[in-house]
């Protein structure tokens, strides 16, 4: 009997009976995605510079309107609670160092579109961020302080109903907040450009698919006002903003309250900085001596 190619190498059809299930494999599908992230939030700053060496903050932020679609396809829940914590370090006159911590939480958490399902199984999305801030003194009692801040959100995201999983997103704010200080009290204005996050709400894959897709999408603008009442180290701050809307959703109003204690030491400037001219040494009182000085031996 005649032999075959095959019957001598019967390994040359190997890849004729793995093309099919290469090709079954390799076949791009479909996965949705559904993610809770954080809102837009204005800076958390008054203007002022620290007037310690360092400072520990607090801060909760509460949305107060239900969020609406942006112009994105976006497959995102909206936190409408958010808890932050802050270390700061003054880094000599009136500019300082921070570590921002965020949570937003996903409980209570806003859907952008009726259709995305549950809310991911996680409690929060988490961001951490480097901010420097630098206060500029335009008169006597009045201040402009500018920051920027770059850094990270980690985002859970639930993939087709199904399975929760997590991706992060560099994120980044850049702020000016005008304001005026009189004796403990600091009345502000702030306006914050910050990136959005955004999760696409359908991704097409192939099978090396295996974390979900969050990147940044542009910047959205956050207008804010409010006050700051200090004393004893102690300051408390509360204002309102408004998100503008973004590509990925149109936010709510927002209340916006903190708590900071400032330690170390070291008064820096205030909103009334001194006078870079040396006083007068001031007039002596009095008819002038006549008696003669002693010298002293």
């Amino acid at each position: 009997m005649r032999r075959t190619l095959l019957d001598r190498w019967p390994w040359l059809a190997a890849p004729a009976l793995l093309a099919p299930l290469v090709a079954c494999t390799s076949r791009p599908y479909t996965v949705t995605q559904a993610g809770t992230i954080p809102a837009p939030q204005p800076m958390a700053y008054d203007g002022q510079p620290m007037e310690q060496a360092y400072r520990v903050e607090g801060r909760y932020t509460a949305t107060l309107e239900d969020v609406g679609p942006g112009n994105n396809d976006s497959g995102v829940f909206v936190a409408r609670q958010q808890a932050d914590a802050a270390l700061r370090l003054r880094l000599g006159g009136a500019t300082d160092l921070g570590l921002e911590l965020g949570t937003a939480f996903v409980a209570g958490s806003d859907a952008v579109r009726s259709d995305l399902g549950p809310r991911p199984e996680a409690d929060a999305a988490w961001s951490m961020q480097w901010a420097i801030r630098h206060s500029l003194r335009l008169a006597d009692e009045v201040r402009l302080g500018v920051g920027v801040s770059m850094g990270f959100v980690d985002v859970p995201v639930r993939l087709s109903a199904a399975a929760t999983e997590r991706d992060t997103a560099g994120v980044f704010s850049l702020g000016m907040v005008p304001s005026w200080r009189h004796d403990q009290l600091t009345v502000f204005g702030s306006a914050t450009l910050s990136s959005e996050v955004d999760v696409p709400r359908a991704v097409v894959v192939d099978s090396s698919f295996d974390t979900p897709e969050v990147h940044s999408a542009g910047g959205v603008v956050t207008l804010g006002a409010g006050a700051t009442w200090q004393a004893g180290g102690v300051r408390l701050t509360a204002q309102l903003a408004r998100p503008m809307s973004g590509q990925v959703a149109s936010y709510g109003s927002q209340l916006d309250l903190s708590i900071g204690f400032d330690f170390g030491g070291g008064r820096a400037t205030s909103a009334s900085s001194p006078s870079p001219y040396p006083s007068a040494s001031p007039a002596p009182s009095g008819p002038p001596s006549s008696t003669p000085s002693t010298p002293s031996w």
